[in-house]
Order: structure tokens, then sequence, then C-alpha cells
């Protein structure tokens, strides 16, 4: 019997080449990027309309940790550190 470790291993390569494949044969290569940092974003930009600079500047924080590179990011990292 394989390891739980292995199967799931296993399963995340099929679920990547199913969705790999998908995204190829529909040429839309969106459909693998991670909405992540959109969402995040929109995030801090609703806390700091709601006044809550602190939630704001600390979610900023953490996207920025992730994508340190991100001008977008980071712009909004010191939007929300200013608020």
């Amino acid at each position: 019997m394989p390891f739980p470790g292995k199967i799931l291993l296993r399963n995340r390569q099929l679920f990547l080449a199913k969705w790999r494949a998908i995204a190829r044969q529909e040429q839309r290569p969106e459909l693998l990027e991670s909405g992540w940092k959109k969402y995040s974003l929109a995030l801090v930009r609703e806390l700091l309309a709601k006044g809550q600079q602190e939630q704001a500047s600390e979610t900023a924080r953490s996207l920025q940790a992730l994508f340190p590179d991100d001008f977008a990011v980071a712009s909004m990292a010191r939007l929300a550190s200013l608020s």
C-alpha cells in the first residue's frame, strides 16, 4: 500500500498535467495562474476603505513577502503603511 505522501504527490501531478493540457489546448495560460495576489490586493484596498489600516498593512506585508519584486504589491504595501 502506497504512503499517503506518495498518493498526494501522484494526485498533484495528475491534476497539474490535466490542467496544463486544458490550458494548452484552449490557449488559455491564465488558467494555471493563481488568483491569490489579485485577491489579496483587493482585500488590502477593501480594508483601507473600511479604515482598518493595521489589518491592511499586515496583509500587505504578508503579500510582499510572497511577491518581493512585484511593483503592484510594493505600491500597495507602501500605501497601507502610510495610511
